[in-house]
């Protein structure tokens, strides 16, 4: 049983093999024939709207405990999916960096664990649904239909008001000197 990896890579704790026979002494010494293979760490996470449908398009970026950039432009492919591959054991975080069209870029990270011993080739770590909401939608400018002052409708009115206006006067003014 391996007890240190290679710097980078993952303990592989399942046992090798090996046969001693009677004919094995210092001689002829052990000969071992498996193979022991050390892995790096992998995680994945599924990009999906707000009804669940898969998104692609959405960019993603892996960075460990300190902030620094592990991988980054890893991109949701067609059925939503974002891979991180070749990670070393520790604690990481995928943090979104580009939303697909129409969406919201979130804020939040998701924290995984790459673990530093595993029995056999370890499995892809699923992180489950990363849900992005649609952008809200902007409101339209309504225009109102108020009259413009150069209109030539704004000076028809402006001209029957002075008239109206002009009648009047002259209807008062003709009863006053009437009497």
């Amino acid at each position: 049983m391996e007890t240190k990896a290679p710097n980078g890579y993952i303990i592989n704790t399942d046992p090798i093999k090996v046969v001693i026979t009677e004919k094995t002494n210092e001689k002829t010494g052990l000969t071992i024939t498996d193979t022991l293979v050390n892995y790096q760490g992998s995680a994945e996470l599924m990009k999906v709207g707000e009804t669940k449908e898969p998104l692609a398009g959405a960019e993603f970026k892996v960075v460990d405990v300190n902030g620094k950039d592990i991988q980054t432009q890893l991109v949701s492919n067609d059925q939503g999916n974002v891979q991180a591959k070749n990670l070393v054991p520790g604690t990481y975080f995928f943090v979104e960096t580009k939303a697909p069209a129409g969406y919201q870029l979130s804020d939040r990270q998701v924290e995984f664990k790459v673990p530093e011993t595993n029995a056999g080739k370890p499995k892809v770590i699923s992180l489950g649904n990363y849900q992005n909401n649609k952008e809200p939608e902007k409101p339209t400018d309504k225009k109102g239909n108020y009259p413009k002052m150069n209109e030539s409708a704004n000076q028809v009115i402006i001209w029957l008001g002075f008239l109206l206006i002009s009648f009047v006067g002259l209807y008062y003014y003709r009863k006053i000197k009437k009497n």
